[in-house]
């Protein structure tokens, strides 16, 4: 699907999206339990959050929407209560990019509804999960900021950051 337009319920400024692009899904089920897709393209407007996020956007030196990628990609293995997150990501022109995956065992799984969740919470078991957070200009722009707001240029801020780390550990 090209050329999408979304105005969430109050929302201020709409998110444009260039392209919507669903690789696998599952149409047999009244929850799919495997997907999936890309967003591409998405235009978001700081804006739209509101005038403070606006501000701390424009404060890091981000002018304008932000252009960014949506992806996702899981699996439900009904059969062995397992659910396979191989990837949930967020890429921001400028700002980085983070992605998820994991691996959840001994669980029931219906998108569509949190109770199913909250109802095997104690016994569901993280098999593996991995982070990784790719960084594109946000964290030397955060620090430079906070680096400025303590009278300090930025290697400083973090060799202190660095002795409070290693204070606490």
């Amino acid at each position: 699907v090209s050329d999408v337009s979304i105005l969430a319920p109050g929302g201020l400024v709409p998110t444009r999206i260039n392209e919507v692009v669903v690789r696998s899904l599952d149409e047999t089920s009244p929850a799919p339990t495997f997907m999936a897709m890309d967003i591409r393209g998405m235009t978001i407007d700081p804006a739209s959050f509101g005038a403070a996020d606006a501000a701390r956007f424009a404060a890091l030196g981000y002018a304008g929407p932000l252009s960014c990628d949506l992806g996702v990609d899981y699996a439900y293995a009904k059969d062995k209560r397992e659910l396979a997150v191989n990837a949930v990501s967020l890429s921001a022109k400028d700002v980085g990019t983070v992605r998820l995956s994991l691996i959840l065992g001994n669980m029931d799984f219906d998108p569509n509804s949190a109770a199913t969740l909250l109802f095997t919470y104690p016994r569901i078991l993280l098999q593996r999960a991995e982070l990784v957070d790719t960084d594109a200009s946000l964290v030397e722009r955060v620090l430079k900021q906070e680096a400025a707001s303590q009278g300090m240029d930025v290697a400083a801020l973090k060799k202190d950051m660095v002795a409070d780390a290693d204070a606490a550990l």
